[in-house]
């Protein structure tokens, strides 16, 4: 069955020029500054919260404005290698050195060391350096979808991994319950996540912060990079992003209230698939087909819960 919104060939679609990114830099100044103004914002339950939540908006709009311009930029190569340069030496050199402690990898830190410590002096500059990096990923992960209605099964086998990742034995488990790996999977979950602010504490209160990780912000990338390919209506898109910001922010309240992990991916296939359902139709084999297929991830994922427990 052929797809009902066909990708546009690339002589016709929009490429965006200087003017298409003013958005994505806007927002990403925006976000830097609610970072700085959060150091002098005085600490109460309420002001973390709106605080938290404000950034939490302004990082999903960045994502998905920069997922939507690269994903039909001819520049793609170049956002991603000045992507890579920029976020991978802070994300991936502390988590080797927490595994290895080889004197080439101290020696790699100090050539880093100036761009390391105004990565890591300017709050919230490793975030949008995150936010950069995950949506070039992502918009080369779009690529790989033929069809729109691929995203259908992508999106229940990320939720899947996900909820596995945070409560059956993945990298969150690890960083809580596993002593002899917490250093690594720790530094792992604090360089590839995104933290919001902390508000300076009030005497005697511990600091609160909370973050998105890497995978989130990739997938939702990969998500909005595909709506743009596949010439989603512009109404849908929007309408998308409208219910997918209230729904996490609800959710990260739901965090930040309960204090506890929750996997952020489910909630996102589920706004994501949910608000677009009418674009996927499947022939009857294809249902069946899905339907094989989420019985084996289903098995594979309790294979793995069962693995890890054991």
């Amino acid at each position: 069955m052929e797809n009902t919104i066909p990708e546009l060939p690339e002589s016709q679609n929009p490429l965006p020029g200087k003017a298409g990114f003013a958005l994505p830099i806007l927002t990403a100044l925006f976000l830097l500054g609610l970072y700085l103004a959060s150091q002098k914002i005085p600490y109460s339950q309420t002001s973390v919260l709106l605080v938290t939540l404000g950034t939490l908006f302004l990082t999903l709009l960045l994502t998905v404005t920069l997922a939507r311009v690269l994903a039909l930029s001819r520049h793609l190569p170049q956002h991603t290698a000045a992507a890579a340069l920029l976020f991978l030496p802070g994300a991936l050199l502390p988590i080797l050195l927490a595994q290895f402690h080889s004197q080439f990898l101290r020696s790699t830190a100090l050539l880093f060391g100036p761009w390391l410590r105004l990565e890591f002096g300017v709050p919230g500059l490793p975030g949008t350096l995150l936010i950069y990096a995950a949506a070039c990923l992502g918009v080369w992960l779009s690529r790989l979808m033929r069809e729109m209605k691929i995203l259908l099964p992508v999106a229940v086998v990320l939720a899947c991994m996900d909820m596995f990742v945070v409560f059956g034995g993945g990298l969150v488990t690890k960083a809580v319950q596993t002593p002899q790996k917490a250093k690594v999977a720790r530094t792992a979950m604090h360089t590839l996540s995104a933290a919001l602010p902390a508000l300076k504490p009030a005497p005697g209160s511990a600091p609160i912060q909370l973050s998105v990780g890497f995978a989130d912000y990739l997938f939702i990338s990969l998500f909005f990079a595909c709506f743009a390919r596949f010439n989603l209506p512009e109404r849908n898109i929007w309408i998308t992003f409208a219910v997918l910001s209230l729904t996490l922010v609800c959710y990260l309240a739901l965090v930040y209230l309960l204090s506890i992990d929750l996997p952020a991916l489910v909630p996102i296939a589920v706004v994501v698939i949910g608000a677009n359902m009418r674009f996927f139709r499947y022939q009857r084999s294809e249902w069946f087909a899905l339907l094989y297929a989420g019985i084996i991830v289903a098995c594979l994922l309790g294979w793995l819960v069962y693995s890890s427990h054991h």
